[in-house]
């Protein structure tokens, strides 16, 4: 949905479509192990630990490819700064993740 909203009021094609399509896949399986987590946190041997935390840190990566296609799909771009469109930008600038 962000991609739709940035492409339309950006006036622009999105920017690195494929590896966007890949970002957008990896994120959904790992985030499918990052909410497998959730299952086995009780009783989780100490060795089996690491394997979810590593995995809630690398869903970052595709996002950040994400956010990265956005913003260079917006880059000089003829922007409208429609409610919508502020509102996709507010939601994927960093200070709204950092908490």
């Amino acid at each position: 949905m962000f991609s739709e909203v940035v492409s339309t009021f950006s006036r622009k094609r999105l920017f690195g479509y494929e590896s966007l399509v890949y970002a957008t896949a990896a994120i959904a399986i790992l985030s499918f192990t990052v909410w497998l987590h959730h299952f086995f946190t009780n009783g989780l041997q100490r060795q089996r630990q690491p394997f979810f935390g590593v995995d809630a840190m690398i869903i970052a990566v595709p996002t950040g490819v994400k956010v990265f296609n956005w913003l260079l799909t917006m880059y000089r771009g003829r922007i409208t700064f429609h409610p919508s469109m502020l509102w996709t930008v507010a939601s994927s600038s960093p200070s709204s993740s950092a908490a």
